[in-house]
């Protein structure tokens, strides 16, 4: 697969650049040394996205330039309906390594980035993902951070392992992610059938992400979220 099937930022791109820049070329970059922010446009409209690391990239197909830190390539929306096939059977690839369906970038900013509280249980789980060439599926299941801070929430997710981000920083390829994963406790599952974030389609996929926003959407209601959190 091409690196035009998916937006590949390799760059921190602020919230509010982002809200306001209607196309990845119109915004500055800076360099960004972690992983890189993929994208991809499936025919149902919206987009899926997720940071993801080395071994990822190369699962995906994916690979780029280091020297050409200020570079991205992207698969502008208009485009990826000339090949849908193409960009929906990525577009499910990415949803299976834990990247999420949003119906816009301005509604992932509102519940992301701009959030004044916690969402606990409402907003959806970070998912790293590792494939073992053994067969099988590794899930870490852990905490969004979605806002600046947390409460301690009873039904909150766990938090992020110590050492989660030096552990699969630093793998070069996806048996050591996978190593890295089992360290941090991942959850290994003898099939991707037998795990319940990880879609079988890009419907499946977009449908989970629903059932999310019906709960994200409840946080906008301040009556409610007093009641959530107090």
């Amino acid at each position: 697969m091409s690196l035009r099937t998916a937006l590949l930022i390799l760059a921190l791109i602020p919230l509010s650049i982002m809200a306001s820049c209607p196309q990845p070329s119109a915004c500055e970059t800076r360099p960004r040394f972690g992983g890189s922010v993929v994208y991809a446009y499936p025919s149902t409209g919206g987009y899926v996205r997720k940071h993801l690391t080395r071994p990822e990239l190369d699962w995906l197909g994916l690979t780029f330039d280091p020297t050409a830190e200020k570079n991205f390539v992207y698969l502008h929306p208009e485009t990826a309906d000339a090949e849908t096939n193409q960009e929906d059977s990525f577009s499910l690839r990415l949803m299976q390594l834990g990247g999420r369906w949003w119906k816009s970038q301005q509604y992932f900013n509102h519940h992301f980035g701009e959030a004044e509280w916690p969402y606990g249980h409402h907003f959806p789980p970070d998912l790293d993902v590792g494939y073992p060439a053994s067969g099988g599926v590794l899930v870490l299941r852990t905490f969004a951070e979605n806002s600046l801070y947390r409460s301690d929430l009873p039904d909150t997710l766990p938090e992020k392992p110590e050492h989660y981000w030096e552990l699969l920083s630093v793998c070069a390829t996806m048996e050591e992610r996978c190593a890295a994963l089992r360290k941090l406790g991942a959850v290994f599952y003898d099939s991707i059938e037998d795990v319940t974030d990880l879609p079988n389609s890009v419907e499946d996929g977009v449908a989970q992400a629903r059932n999310w926003e019906e709960l994200m959407d409840k946080m906008d209601d301040r009556d409610y979220v007093e009641k959530f959190l107090f």
